[in-house]
């Protein structure tokens, strides 16, 4: 009786309390402060995030010079059975299209057409296959987002690693450390490596947290996406 009678003042003396907090002008949170607050916002504006966006925003500064310096050169009128988005798009999309992604392209527009296609693994052509439909056929601006998103995912895994292993003060020099690389430019190009370096890093970083199915799960899709993905299980087999 002492313990309902304890709990019934309890509720007579909060309730009058929130109603007075209501009628005393509190407004439910905008849908910008939800967002702020909610996971994917947090996401969004831990460090690893800005430091993607700051470095995305370099390398589109250097594409845009480029494209200023050398002359646009999807500017001349596309054909009329050109996708939509070819327009705006083509001159900025061909000057990453270099070297071994018009081999990621050919994959995914045409499939493996010759067998010296072998060496390039299925998983990135088929990402950039999927993401180029809604994107009206453009496959290299779908490759380009596949890669900007790996690099991205990648930034957030190995800065939660390290965070891991050796406290946030050392994860942030790493990561600055990676960013800065020069082999980092990679991670932005319509290349596997950022997919890679994203699936490598999650397969590792899972082991670790005792997560060895979704770390199998990892290292297999980056088995399917370069040739050194079978090297991911000598960090699995040691975890």
């Amino acid at each position: 009786m002492e313990h309902l009678t304890t709990v019934s003042e309890d509720r007579t003396t909060t309730a009058p309390a929130v109603l007075h907090e209501q009628g005393g002008g509190l407004v439910s949170p905008t849908w910008l402060q939800r967002l702020r607050q909610s996971r994917a916002g947090v996401l969004l504006s831990s460090f690893p995030s800005l430091v993607f966006l700051l470095a995305l925003a370099f390398y589109l500064a250097l594409t845009t010079l480029h494209l200023w310096l050398a002359g646009i050169p999807g500017s001349q009128p596309t054909p009329s059975d050109a996708p939509p988005l070819a327009d705006w798009s083509s001159g900025f999309a061909a000057s990453w299209a270099r070297f071994d992604s018009a081999f990621f392209l050919h994959i995914a527009q045409q499939g493996y057409t010759d067998q010296g296609l072998g060496a390039f693994f299925p998983l990135y052509p088929l990402l950039i296959r999927l993401l180029a439909w809604p994107l009206g056929g453009h496959f290299t601006l779908a490759a380009l987002l596949v890669s900007w998103l790996g690099a991205w995912g990648s930034y957030l895994w190995f800065f939660r690693l390290a965070q891991r292993e050796y406290g946030e003060p050392v994860a942030r020099f790493a990561l600055l450390c990676l960013v800065c690389s020069p082999v980092s430019f990679f991670s932005f190009a319509p290349y596997s490596e950022s997919l890679f370096l994203l699936l490598s890093l999650g397969a590792i970083e899972r082991a670790r947290a005792g997560r060895l199915w979704q770390a199998s799960g990892l290292a297999a899709l980056g088995m399917l996406t370069r040739p050194t993905g079978i090297l991911l299980l000598l960090p699995l087999a040691w975890e």
